[in-house]
């Protein structure tokens, strides 16, 4: 279950080679399954080589760099050593050849006086004596062949001479000149790679007019949807129709098998934004949307741990869509109502193994992270229905392993739930586990100073229920809200009058008695996918989940629709 991807393995190897086949599941993207074997499998393994040898009698580990030059001075000194011993050879065989023609010009003088000699000791020391012969040449002489008195024999003598005097003054170049010897050196080697290479068998890749995956991925919207316990998927926004205020909804998940398993962060992106993960750990990791698994509307997803390297006890608790990060800043707020702004530009690149967003105290967790462009004000919802607005100014830049300043100061047995960034005029539109919300105009909530306790934002009783989240409504707007079973649906603002802090609200989605309101996003479709600037100047996602309290989960209800259901719903 580490690579939940895979529907069938086929051996097809035979005596070419070896090939191996793999099925993918439909809507599975074979580079993520492709990364997956590569790290839970000896699909890819790497081999560590001790370069250990001996250097003038001591043990050394070498580098490539010192292999490589202590190999071409060996080979240096390998070439030096033979051209000398060559070049000996040549002046011996010199010699010899420089006495054959002695002998051979005076080929009757030397018959006669080898033929008056009593022994050879004698033949040798009277040709040293009449024709001043080295007793090495003398003895040459005496042992050659009469074969080679003839004219041809004769002709090949002083052809060899020639070219011994040719090859004693090639060795001598390589001896006196170390170029020549560099350049004996590189032609041995090419003939090595000539006689014995053999063809590359990896390929080199990469080029910058090949296409990449994204290249052939059309760049739509989509509904990225994660569950509490992991598990993640897109789905098409078409899928989604628009319905009418107080309707049902629509199973955007099928019944989970875990009652305690719902759906925590929903919100709409484009296929080619990244991702970034901000998990309970205050750490932050990246992919993009087109790398989570598509799924059908009812479709569970895939667990996050098969996308993400987190560790033990990590879970993804916030996602923030980003397809630019410029000059824009990221606003953390924690559980316990701490806030803390970092440049964006901190989170461009992020390596595989994630990097630190936040610094958290012991018992804090990370509730809402957003885009802001330093001129914005920042909204903070708690469960209890109080909320403060407050300039963007009074919180500093931070790095990222800060833990950040208080942003709300919170009353005993409350917690912070969502928040929102605004820089335009607008409404919000708060909503409570009970399936209700009020919409309510910006300006009707004062900007205080940052760490106040409030004011209120939704009555948070019995009839609504605690508050589990905000979304930030502008004109061409709309509303995806998921309960704990899975359900989604699809509103437009206009559906929700206008009201005062202090109204009750009015009914956003019909729940069972035993099911929660679990989440709320607002968004805006683009007719024009090139226009993708909103409100927080990074796109137009504006993202207010919940915050799941695990008080408020001691029950759910899973909720299976047949066809006939779903013909009829509204």
């Amino acid at each position: 279950k580490i690579i939940d991807g895979i529907s069938n393995i086929r051996d097809e190897s035979n005596k070419k080679g070896i090939r191996l086949v793999i099925e993918l599941r439909r809507g599975e993207l074979p580079d993520v399954v492709l990364n997956q074997l590569y790290k839970h499998t000896s699909l890819q393994t790497s081999v560590s080589i001790l370069m250990l040898a001996l250097l003038d009698n001591r043990p050394l580990v070498f580098t490539l760099r010192q292999m490589l030059q202590e190999f071409l001075a060996h080979r240096e000194e390998i070439i030096y050593r033979r051209t000398i011993y060559d070049l000996r050879k040549a002046h011996e065989r010199e010699h010899l050849l420089l006495g054959f023609i002695i002998g051979l010009n005076h080929i009757d003088e030397l018959v006669a006086l080898i033929k008056g000699s009593s022994d050879a000791e004698e033949a040798v020391s009277k040709l040293i004596t009449a024709f001043g012969l080295s007793e090495i040449q003398s003895k040459a002489i005496l042992e050659m062949r009469l074969q080679r008195l003839t004219g041809l024999e004769q002709s090949k003598i002083h052809a060899e001479l020639v070219e011994i005097k040719e090859l004693i003054a090639k060795l001598g170049t390589i001896i006196n000149d170390r170029s020549e010897l560099k350049r004996v050196i590189t032609q041995e080697l090419e003939e090595l790679k000539a006689n014995y290479g053999d063809a590359r068998m990896s390929r080199i890749e990469g080029a910058v007019d090949i296409l990449t995956e994204a290249d052939l991925i059309p760049d739509e919207e989509v509904v990225v949807t994660l569950t509490r316990k992991g598990y993640i998927k897109r789905v098409q926004l078409d899928v989604y129709g628009v319905q009418h205020r107080g309707g049902k909804g629509k199973m955007g998940m099928s019944s989970l098998a875990d009652s305690d398993d719902i759906v925590q962060d929903i919100f709409v992106a484009k296929t080619h934004d990244e991702l970034l993960f901000f998990t309970n750990l205050g750490r932050v990791y990246s992919i993009n949307v087109f790398e989570v698994p598509e799924g059908s509307r009812i479709a569970k997803g895939r667990a996050i741990v098969n996308l993400l390297p987190l560790v033990e006890g990590e879970t993804v608790v916030r996602l923030l869509c980003a397809r630019d990060l410029g000059e824009e800043s990221v606003v953390m707020i924690t559980r316990n109502g701490t806030i803390k702004k970092t440049e964006a530009s901190a989170f461009a690149k992020i390596r595989a193994t994630g990097i630190r967003a936040i610094g958290l105290n012991e018992g804090d967790k990370l509730v809402y992270c957003g885009l802001s462009t330093g001129q914005d004000t920042i909204v903070i919802a708690t469960a209890k229905g109080q909320g403060i607005r407050f300039n963007e100014s009074e919180v500093r830049q931070m790095g990222r392993q800060a833990a950040g300043v208080r942003g709300i100061k919170l009353r005993a047995g409350d917690e912070v739930v969502s928040a929102g960034v605004i820089n335009t005029k607008g409404e919000l539109l708060f909503a409570t586990g009970r399936g209700y919300g009020k919409r309510v105009d910006v300006d009707d909530f004062r900007i205080a100073h940052r760490g106040g306790v409030g004011v209120r934002t939704i009555p948070a009783n019995e009839r609504n229920g605690k508050v589990v989240g905000l979304a930030l409504i502008q004109a061409n707007s709309q509303i995806l809200l998921i309960d704990d079973a899975g359900k989604i649906i699809r509103l437009l603002p206009e559906e929700i009058r206008t009201m005062g802090r202090q109204a009750q609200g009015v009914r956003l989605i019909r729940l069972n008695k035993d099911q929660t309101l679990s989440g709320i996003v607002s968004f805006e479709e683009d007719a024009n996918p090139e226009e993708h600037t909103g409100s927080n100047g990074a796109d137009k996602l504006v993202l207010a989940t919940s915050n799941l309290m695990d008080s408020e989960l001691d029950s759910t209800q899973n909720v299976i629709l047949d066809d006939s259901d779903l013909a009829g719903e509204e």
